[in-house]
C-alpha cells in the first residue's frame, strides 16, 4: 500500500460516516413514527459491535450534538497559546463565533442524538433532549417525539422525567387528556431513582404538580387544584404568588391569570430556557446569534 492510498482511508471514513448521519437524519425526520422506535435490532448491533466502547461513544456522540448546534463549533476549552502568533493563526482559521442553528437545520443535530441513545439506552438525557427538539417548530414532529420518549421509558422504567417531557409536549399540542396521562404517571414515579431530597428532583415535582393543578383548575376541581399547590409551596415557600392563588381559589374568586395561559406561558419559558446556551467564553459572556434557515 503506498502513501497515497493509505492517506484516502481517514478521509474515506469521515466521509462515510458524515454520510451515515445525513441519511439517518433523513431518515428520523421523515420516517413514519412507529417504525423509529423499533431498535432492538440496532442495538443489538451496536452492543455486539462495539462492547464496552459504545459508552465512550455515547457521550462523544452527544457532544457532538452539541456541536452541530453551534453551527459546528466546539466547546472553548483552555489555550496552551494565548495571544501568540499560533492562537491569531488558529482564530483565523477556525470557527469560534457563538452561533446556534434553528429551522430546519436542527435536523443535522438528530442523528448525533440518535446514535448517541443507540450506544447508550439508559442516557435520559438524550432521549429528552432529541424528543424536545423534534416536538421543537423547527422539526415539528411531535409523533415522532412521543415514540422516541416511549422507547425511553421502555428502556428506563418508572422515569418521571420522560412522562414530564411528554407531559409538556401533549399540552404543547393541546391534547389535554393526555398531558393529564403524562403528568398522573410522573407523579406517580417520582422520584425514581433519585432521592426525594435531591432538588432537581423536587423541581421536576413541582412542575409535575403545577402543570397538574393548572389542568385540575381547568377543570373546576379546585379542591385538587388547591392541594396541589401546597404541596409544591411545602417543598418551596418562597414561591409566596401561588399562595395568592390559592387564597384566591378559596375565596371563590377567579385568578386574574386563567390557567391555561399561565400553563402557556410556563411553556414558552421552559422553550427559551432549553433553547438557551451554558457555554460562557472568557469574558463570562452569552450574547448569542441565532441564524434562522
Amino acid at each position: 500500500m503506498n502513501a497515497r492510498t493509505a492517506n484516502v482511508w481517514p478521509f474515506a471514513g469521515i466521509v462515510l460516516l458524515w454520510g451515515s448521519a445525513f441519511c439517518i437524519s433523513c431518515w428520523l425526520t421523515f420516517t413514519p413514527a412507529p417504525s423509529v422506535t423499533d431498535g432492538s435490532i440496532g442495538r443489538s448491533v451496536v452492543a455486539n459491535i462495539l462492547g464496552e466502547s459504545r459508552m465512550a461513544l455515547s457521550d462523544r456522540f452527544y457532544l457532538q450534538a452539541d456541536t452541530e448546534y453551534h453551527k459546528g463549533i466546539g466547546h472553548i476549552r483552555d489555550e496552551a497559546f494565548n495571544d501568540s502568533i499560533y492562537q491569531t493563526i488558529l482564530t483565523e482559521t477556525a470557527p469560534t463565533m457563538h452561533i446556534h442553528i434553528r429551522g430546519k437545520s436542527v435536523q443535522e443535530m438528530m442523528p448525533w442524538l440518535l446514535f448517541t441513545i443507540r450506544c447508550n439506552p439508559q442516557d435520559v438525557d438524550a432521549y429528552l433532549v432529541a424528543a424536545f427538539w423534534l416536538a421543537s417548530d423547527d422539526v415539528a414532529r411531535p409523533d415522532l417525539a412521543h415514540e422516541l420518549l416511549k422507547e425511553g421509558q421502555c428502556n428506563i422504567p418508572f422515569n418521571s422525567e420522560i412522562q414530564l417531557e411528554d407531559g409538556r409536549i401533549y399540552l404543547n399540542q393541546g391534547r389535554l387528556a393526555d398531558a393529564k396521562r403524562k403528568f398522573d404517571a410522573g407523579l406517580a414515579f417520582w422520584p425514581g431513582a433519585h432521592s426525594a431530597d435531591d432538588k432537581d428532583a423536587q423541581s421536576d415535582k413541582a412542575e409535575l404538580l403545577l402543570y397538574r393543578g393548572l389542568l385540575y383548575e381547568a377543570d373546576g376541581q379546585t379542591n385538587k387544584t388547591i392541594e396541589a399547590f401546597e404541596e409544591i409551596l411545602r417543598m418551596f415557600p418562597a414561591r409566596t404568588s401561588l399562595r395568592t392563588r390559592i387564597d384566591e381559589l378559596k375565596n371563590g374568586e377567579e385568578p386574574s391569570i386563567l390557567a391555561s395561559s399561565m400553563w402557556r406561558d410556563i411553556l414558552n419559558k421552559y422553550e427559551e430556557t432549553s433553547r438557551a446556551c451554558d457555554r460562557k467564553n472568557d469574558e463570562d459572556a452569552h450574547d448569542v446569534q441565532e441564524k434562522a434557515e
